[in-house]
């Protein structure tokens, strides 16, 4: 999907451009301020804060820049808004196809000593349009001096008319976040989820601990990232259980225009459970038609747990793509597949079309 998150709409990331391009008028040559505009928008583009901190940082001997980079940390929390803290409330109805809006195993049928078994088809994935509605909120509020508290909430419901189910989908966090410097950023944070389909709910909680540090180079603004946590999950099908991760993350502003993003996840081992045990993620992002345009992929490997008397493994890969139309109008679409030893869960290719509107 397209990441317009770090203003927090696409309003507030035209102000950003706005400012910056006069920013640049004022501060660097004819010949760099092609390159410089499309770094600006590479920017909103990562969704990340820190890189840019960094790069008003980096900019800060023009007043200019000084009294925006003052303006960001605060809405930032990281100094104080006159007793106020920076909040924002996005709504955006849905419509989505999603080929498994029950949470039923992928395949009607598993094979058992040659012999073939039909399943229930009540407990079979059904596919169907999703008519719904995504809510995004939050709170930034200064603590003390280059220390915020950062209050997010997301959730989205949404009715598949064919099947006659819901789809609920809830998630909130709260961190502590400190701002060491320009370039580097220290966060410690806890939350929770919720996950409802026909079939089943899932609940879990985290809290997890990290870093992010900027730097620069002569290609554009760069972060690294490093966070280590634990996840409790508390299904309704089966024992809770918990597992430690680790997540290693990267983001570039380049010169060129292109904000690319990357991540790997690693889980550790849990006992008799199927789980997550590693993911790898890469983004990239760019204007297009002066319209914010994105391509992502991801791969993922799961084991844990018996099928047949054998250790299942599954490796799971994706891709997507998002494209925004208009101010107010995103188009997305994505495919997945699920290679597994155990036949039941193994998944053809799988296609997902929505468009999201934003008020």
């Amino acid at each position: 999907m397209v990441h317009l998150s770090l203003i927090y709409g696409e309003k507030e990331s035209k102000k950003m451009l706005r400012f910056l391009s006069i920013l640049l008028i004022t501060k660097v040559t004819s010949g760099e301020l092609y390159a410089q505009g499309n770094q600006q928008r590479a920017l909103i583009l990562t969704g990340n804060d820190v890189l840019v901190t960094r790069y008003l940082d980096r900019m800060s001997g023009h007043p200019a820049a000084r009294r925006h980079l003052e303006s960001f940390e605060q809405q930032r929390g990281f100094r104080a808004l006159d007793g106020r803290g920076a909040r924002y409330v996005r709504i955006s109805p849905t419509l989505t196809y999603d080929p498994n809006v029950t949470g039923g195993v992928p395949n009607d049928s598993i094979d058992v000593a040659g012999f073939r078994f039909r399943i229930d088809p009540d407990f079979v994935a059904q596919g169907d349009i999703l008519a719904g509605v995504k809510i995004r909120a939050g709170l930034r509020q200064n603590l003390a001096e280059n220390t915020a508290l950062d209050l997010r909430f997301s959730g989205s419901a949404a009715y598949a008319p064919r099947v006659q189910v819901m789809k609920i989908n809830l998630d909130a966090e709260a961190c502590l976040r400190f701002q060491q410097n320009a370039g580097r950023h220290f966060h410690i944070c806890g939350g929770g989820d919720y996950r409802y389909v026909k079939l089943g709910e899932v609940k879990s909680l985290r809290i997890s601990s990290g870093v992010t540090q900027a730097f620069t180079s002569s290609h554009g603004v760069h972060s690294l990232g490093l966070e280590i946590g634990e996840r409790q999950v508390m299904p309704d099908t089966s024992s809770n259980w918990s597992q430690d991760f680790l997540r290693i993350s990267a983001s570039s502003a380049l010169s060129n225009g292109t904000a690319i993003t990357s991540g790997l996840e690693f889980g550790s081992k849990v006992t008799d459970i199927h789980s997550q045990r590693f993911r790898a993620t890469v983004g990239i992002a760019r204007y297009i038609a002066d319209r914010p345009a994105s391509l992502s992929a991801h791969y993922a490997t799961s084991k844990g747990g018996r099928y047949m008397g054998q250790p299942r493994k599954d490796r799971s890969f994706g891709v997507s793509a998002g494209y925004q139309i208009s101010d107010r109008v995103s188009v997305s679409m994505s495919a997945h597949r699920t290679l597994s030893n155990a036949d039941l869960m193994q998944t053809s290719l799988s296609k997902n079309v929505g468009i999201s509107i934003h008020f």
